[in-house]
């Protein structure tokens, strides 16, 4: 076992033992094993770009917090 192979196994291992972590996350690191890790990053990458475009898309905007801040009298 090389030294990047000991950082994915620790990192992983630490990830699937702590009770604050997900169990969605948990099932995507366990189905990570089977996967070629060059298209699992991939895929990994594309669903990043998603969820931050779906972040971006509900965090208020300088007009929107203005307009409220307006309704609120501040």
């Amino acid at each position: 076992m090389n030294i990047e192979t000991a950082k994915y196994i620790d990192a992983r291992n630490h990830l699937l033992e702590s009770p604050c972590v997900s169990y969605w996350l948990k099932k995507a690191l366990r189905a990570l094993d089977g996967r070629d890790p060059v298209d699992a990053l991939k895929d990994i990458e594309a669903l990043w770009h998603v969820a931050n475009n779906r972040v971006s898309e509900l965090e208020p905007t300088n007009a929107d917090v203005q307009a409220g801040e307006a309704r609120l009298g501040a």
